[in-house]
C-alpha cells in the first residue's frame, strides 16, 4: 500500500499551493522514507524559494527533521 500511496502525496505536494505545502510536508514527513528521502527535499527546497518567511520556517523545520531520516 505504501509504495501506491507515496508516489501520489509526492506528487501532491509538488503540485500544491505554496500556501499548503508546509502543511502537507508536515503530514507526509511521517511516512517518509530513505527511499523517498531525496525526492521530498527537492520538493520542499522548491517550495522554500517563493514562500513567505512564515512558510519558509516551517519548510525549513520539516526539512531539518527529514535529514534525521536514516
Amino acid at each position: 500500500y505504501r509504495a501506491r500511496i507515496l508516489p501520489y502525496l509526492l506528487e501532491r505536494l509538488s503540485d500544491s499551493r505554496a500556501a499548503d505545502a508546509p502543511r502537507y510536508a508536515e503530514v507526509i514527513l511521517a511516512v517518509i522514507g530513505p527511499a523517498e528521502k531525496a525526492d521530498f527535499i527537492r520538493i520542499l527546497e522548491k517550495w522554500i524559494g517563493v514562500a513567505s518567511l512564515a512558510r519558509q520556517a516551517r519548510l525549513k523545520k520539516v526539512l531539518k527533521q527529514a535529514g534525521k531520516i536514516s
